[in-house]
């Protein structure tokens, strides 16, 4: 017998036959998850409300696009000069954007955790900060167009 196994001293009357059983420890194992999946569902779920899933649940139909007649697709939603409305795809890209903003910021953050190795971490800070400025750049030229500022 093991120590787990060993008989217990437990208070016993003494004219009647004492057992001989043992308490076994139980061991419940608790199954882990990757160290990746809740990051991953935290980012799948801000790329679903920020694409426009929530807008799309409450006002059900949404084109995808528009095609006038003359012959151009329009991405962005611009007749009524509004930001109150969108098309699925101009969300996906906004989506898309915001998404690439946050990978820079992710890698401007990596490169400080990087001290012995500068060229890679001066690489990290390069390439975060020219994704940060890019999708910051075009989101504001996609709210430039949809708040038709240009004809204001």
């Amino acid at each position: 017998m093991t120590d787990d196994e060993s008989p217990r001293n437990l208070p016993w009357i003494l004219p009647l036959k004492k057992p001989n059983f043992y308490f076994p420890k139980i061991r419940v194992g608790i199954p882990t998850i990757p160290d990746w999946v809740l990051p991953g569902g935290i980012f799948v779920g801000l790329f679903y409300i920020f694409s426009g899933g929530v807008y799309l649940l409450v006002t059900g139909n949404v084109p995808a696009y528009y095609y006038p007649a003359n012959g151009t697709i329009q991405l962005i939603y611009n007749r009524e000069c509004t930001v109150s409305k969108q098309y699925l795809m101009e969300g996906i890209v906004a989506a898309m954007l915001i998404s690439m903003g946050s990978l820079g910021l992710y890698l401007v953050n990596k490169a400080t955790d990087d001290p012995h190795n500068p060229n890679r971490a001066f690489m990290y800070q390069f390439i975060g900060s020219i994704l940060l400025l890019i999708s910051i750049l075009i989101i504001e030229n996609m709210m430039h167009i949809k708040t038709c500022a240009d004809k204001k």
